[in-house]
């Protein structure tokens, strides 16, 4: 794979035209997967940013969300997480971690409601991603009070990399526990861009 020499050159890069250049990696996967710890994780890793799930905070509310929500909800869900998504490219330092993207809440929405708007789809095909992680269902399941789907965590996970796949979007499968797990998802990143490996580790 040719090396990406942007990277390598990233502090000559003028501040205002960085965002254009800063690699947007998503962490998508069933309940319960880890993406959250993962995506802090690697933000820490490599020293720059990420972007948490817009749509737990915007459920929080919600004493039950299959009986609550609507379709407007993930129109709004989406809308916000990818402009949230784009204020943090001003202050990623070359790559930026996300907490869920489009394509998640789209598959929430079919989760939920059964069907998934036209205008949110739309809102996936826009999204621009470099490079996707997967994660799989092989964490124990635990119940922090908004998840609601343990028994169909894999027929989830098989949903997403169907996406993936008939997108033909670039992704990676991460499986494992803790060290491992993380282990992957980083080897999986720097194996995509390996000028990344001029970024020190945390302590180094």
């Amino acid at each position: 794979m040719a090396v990406d020499h942007r990277r390598r050159h990233w502090d000559f890069i003028p501040t205002l035209v960085r965002p254009y250049f800063v690699r947007r990696v998503a962490l998508l996967g069933p309940e319960s997967t880890g993406k959250s710890v993962l995506a802090e994780q690697l933000a820490e890793r490599f020293h720059t940013t990420w972007v948490p799930e817009y749509g737990r905070e915007y459920t929080a509310h919600m004493d039950s969300v299959l009986a609550r929500i609507q379709p407007a909800d993930f129109m709004a869900i989406a809308l916000e997480h990818a402009r949230r998504v784009d204020a943090a490219t001003r202050t990623a330092d070359r790559v930026l971690f996300l907490d869920t993207d489009a394509l998640t809440t789209a598959v929430w929405s079919e989760w939920y409601l059964g069907e998934c708007a036209p205008e949110l789809w739309a809102c996936v095909d826009r999204q621009m991603l470099d490079f996707s992680l997967l994660l799989e269902p092989d964490l124990p399941w635990e119940d922090d009070g908004t998840r609601e789907f343990p028994q169909r965590r894999a027929e989830h996970f098989d949903r997403l990399r169907h996406e993936l796949e008939r997108r033909r979007w670039d992704y990676a499968i991460i499986r494992g526990r803790g060290e491992q797990r993380l282990a992957q998802a980083i080897s999986a990143i720097l194996a995509r861009w390996p000028a990344l490996r001029t970024v020190p580790a945390a302590g180094g």
